[in-house]
């Protein structure tokens, strides 16, 4: 009886040089065969063409899907529940926010007005290079010059 190994040996794996590559246990040659019995339909080659039509498609399988399969969506069968499911979002969080409106005491949300800098002004403010430049700061000034190089180049 034959024995499966899941982990190479160190010997395999040395060789090998995939030290990180998990050995799928129910396969021969130890790649991921989970993917081979996916069942498709394969579409008729073209044959009648006439001068000026698009090359077919180089890929004709086409994927089969049970009848009991739906992709991960709300609108699968264009019913409209994911426009359904938005507009509950939107009519809770509506609702949520008047709410806290209520229980203030007021009719709109409050504004608080702030004295700080905005980003943009923050920002500007730490151009400090620019500021050394002008000033014309030797420390900051070697660096306009082109440097003299010590020795020819081949």
């Amino acid at each position: 009886m034959m024995r499966r190994v899941v982990v190479k040996n160190q010997a395999v794996a040395g060789a090998s040089r995939h030290y990180f590559q998990f050995i799928f246990p129910h396969s021969v040659t130890g790649t991921n065969n989970a993917y081979n019995n996916l069942p498709s339909k394969r579409d008729e080659a073209q044959t009648d063409f006439n001068e000026g039509d698009s090359a077919p498609m180089a890929h004709r399988d086409v994927r089969v899907f049970p009848a009991w399969y739906k992709p991960y969506s709300f609108n699968y069968t264009s019913d409209g529940y994911m426009l359904l499911f938005f507009g509950a979002i939107v009519l809770y969080g509506y609702s949520y926010m008047n709410d806290i409106k209520e229980q203030k005491g007021r009719k709109t949300r409050k504004i608080f007005h702030s004295s700080l800098p905005t980003n943009t002004e923050a920002l500007a403010a730490r151009k400090w290079a620019p500021a050394r430049l002008a000033a014309k700061d030797p420390e900051f000034e070697k660096y306009t010059q082109k440097k003299e190089r010590a020795a020819v180049h081949h």
